[in-house]
């Protein structure tokens, strides 16, 4: 099967319990209950039926927020995340002002979501855990 990123208009039992598994975090446990909206979309990755990423995008005109970012992480460092962010971007070629809220997820010390988003070009900002993407 191919791995696929989707735009998710509703969840299904599935999808419901696979998003479980992927924001695992307390700090997440607000999004698998926040509403899917035209200004408040969900995005995932799926393989083999089985979601093994998300995230959340508010809409605002011509600025968009990512947040609730995750790639499950027996998932991790195969491309997911990377294949996630670009078709994201790509879905709204309106937008001219990304931001991204890092929930900093730290592997042996090293904070992953801080290298994954400078990878794709956003920038840190003076305020905490916030980084920005002028197209």
């Amino acid at each position: 099967m191919k791995l696929t990123i989707e735009k998710l208009t509703q969840l299904s039992a599935q999808d419901r319990i696979d998003l479980g598994k992927i924001w695992q975090e307390p700090c997440y446990q607000h999004a698998l209950t926040t509403e899917i909206t035209e200004d408040n979309t969900l995005f995932v990755a799926r393989f083999n039926e089985r979601l093994l990423a998300a995230c959340r995008i508010q809409l605002s005109g011509n600025k968009a927020i990512i947040t609730d970012f995750m790639v499950r992480e027996v998932t991790r460092r195969r491309g997911v995340g990377h294949y996630l962010l670009t078709q994201c971007l790509s879905a709204y070629p309106d937008i001219t002002h990304w931001q991204a809220i890092s929930l900093s997820a730290e592997e042996n010390g090293y904070d992953v979501a801080h290298a994954f988003l400078t990878h794709h070009q956003f920038n840190p900002s003076p305020q905490s855990d916030l980084y920005v993407l002028n197209i």
